[in-house]
């Protein structure tokens, strides 16, 4: 009697054998990107199986795993070599299985590789100055400055505060957009009027007003909170 479905049996007999080969096989490694990557980037979780004999394992079929769970597969080409692409958007750790059966007892697991996920960081600066360094009340003045690095400030929010004559703290004075200047450099600019009719309720008075600009920062793409030295306006 003639074998039935033979293209069955030596798709059963390729398997067997690649598992054959693989018995004391293993991961001769496992790579991922060492150092921090921003958020949502492809990278590679890759590296290379081989058998018993040391000879590269070929059309292994490799599942990475988070968690525990699956979240991808492939099959190593011919010298053993495989690789995943992933887009981490938080860090993340991966282990890569060796399904070298259909049987779990015959699975093998690789090391665990994390892959940090940061934002590289940048460290602005802000300046500040004065078009008068003394005012009477009703009298206006400018407050304006530069933001660096350029052109990256450009159209980014801040906001100057101010610590007027006899308080203890700083409050919100207005919000600013950095704008690109004459010379094409990141600049910002406030008009300050001294209302004489907020005298009464003591909104506005006579004495020494500090000014600084504050930057908050942005998480997103790690650009750090900075703020400017503190200038100061003698009112009379």
């Amino acid at each position: 009697m003639g074998a039935h479905n033979p293209p069955y049996i030596q798709a059963g007999l390729s398997e067997g054998i690649k598992l054959a080969e693989s018995v004391g096989g293993s991961f001769f490694h496992v790579s991922a990107p060492s150092g921090a990557v921003a958020p949502s980037t492809l990278n590679a979780v890759a590296g290379n199986i081989v058998n018993g004999d040391g000879s590269g394992a070929a059309g292994g079929k490799l599942t990475l795993l988070v968690g525990g769970t699956p979240v991808g597969t492939t099959v190593s080409d011919a010298s053993g070599n495989f690789a995943f692409t992933v887009a981490p958007a938080a860090t993340t750790t991966y282990v890569v299985r060796w399904d070298r059966s259909d049987n779990a007892a015959t699975y093998l697991q690789s090391a665990a590789k994390t892959i940090t996920v940061g934002v590289p960081t940048t460290s602005p600066t802000l300046t500040i100055r004065t078009s008068r360094t003394s005012a009477y009340i009703g009298q206006t003045f400018i407050l304006s400055g530069l933001a660096r690095p350029t052109p990256q400030m450009i159209g980014r929010n801040m906001h100057v505060d101010v610590k007027k004559p006899n308080k203890s703290y700083w409050t919100y004075s207005s919000a600013r957009t950095i704008y690109v200047g004459p010379s094409g450099t990141a600049e910002w600019w406030y008009r300050y009027y001294l209302d004489p009719s907020k005298v009464a309720s003591g909104l506005v008075a006579r004495g020494t007003y500090l000014f600084k600009a504050i930057y908050d920062g942005n998480d997103i793409d790690g650009f750090l909170p900075c703020q400017s030295p503190t200038l100061s306006v003698l009112v009379r």
